[in-house]
């Protein structure tokens, strides 16, 4: 008799249990996890792809394909109207359009420049000294510094702090006002230690969730695997209140 097929949600939710992502941190981080860009875009278009994609984007209008219609009728000989009228006036809509969306595009353009350049603290793990740099060039694996009242520039495991709980406000996530409680992964790593502070993050996949997070953080100054979850996690876009500093592992990196 064969064996009973599992539920499709039971399913789901074994896939989900295994898509786990390694994060290294310390001397010992792979190139490809090096690769991945903290910076931000959320514009659409770029010089070059402008003109063609915006009117690809305008057609894509059911108002815009009707009068398309209506424009190629009146070069016909029946139609009673000078085709010069209707396609001047059409064009000229086309035209204000895609300046109008240009005009927003750039606006984002200017938002993103100013998020991705933003400073931020890195560990020079040589040195073993913090070090000034932008949002955009922290990389997946380093230890960030973030001080009171600046706003997370990543996903941070929190490691280090004064007390063993920080405060955040979130309201730029979810619109809450109320301060939300973290707690560190682990209380024995001091900022003197963090220089050769090393090891590896198994934690879930990059996802939506602003409630759910699970992870385990093993490190040979531990001795033994630590759990963590989303009460160990500062979110980017977060902001560090009643803390002086806190440090925490670069989980993911962009938006």
């Amino acid at each position: 008799m064969p064996p009973p097929v599992p539920a499709t949600e039971e399913i789901e939710e074994e896939s989900a249990a295994l898509a786990k992502l390694t994060i290294r941190f310390g001397n010992d981080m792979p190139t490809q996890q090096r690769k991945a860009s903290n910076k931000v875009r959320t514009t659409k278009y770029t010089l070059l792809t402008w003109a063609p994609l915006s009117l690809l984007f305008q057609f894509k209008r059911a108002a815009n394909i009707y009068f398309l219609i209506i424009s190629v009728l009146t070069t016909m000989s029946f139609s009673p109207k000078k085709p010069a009228s209707m396609i001047g006036t059409f064009a000229m809509v086309l035209f204000a359009t895609m300046l109008k969306e240009a005009y927003e595009d750039y606006q984002r353009f200017k938002s993103d420049r100013e998020m991705n350049k933003r400073p931020a603290q890195v560990l020079d793990r040589e040195t073993g000294v913090m070090k000034n740099c932008l949002w955009e060039d922290i990389k997946v694996g380093d230890i960030v510094k973030c001080e009171k009242d600046m706003e997370v520039p990543a996903d941070l495991l929190c490691v280090c702090a004064q007390k063993d709980i920080v405060f955040v406000s979130t309201m730029n996530l979810d619109g809450e006002t109320n301060l939300k409680d973290r707690e560190l992964a682990i209380t024995s790593v001091k900022e003197k230690h963090l220089k050769n502070f090393t090891g590896q993050v198994v934690c879930d996949e990059p996802n939506a969730s602003l409630d759910v997070w699970d992870g385990n953080l093993s490190s040979t100054q531990l001795g033994r695997i630590r759990s963590c979850n989303i009460k160990n996690l500062l979110l980017r876009g977060c902001t560090l209140k009643n803390s002086h500093f806190c440090y925490g592992i670069c989980l993911y990196v962009g938006a």
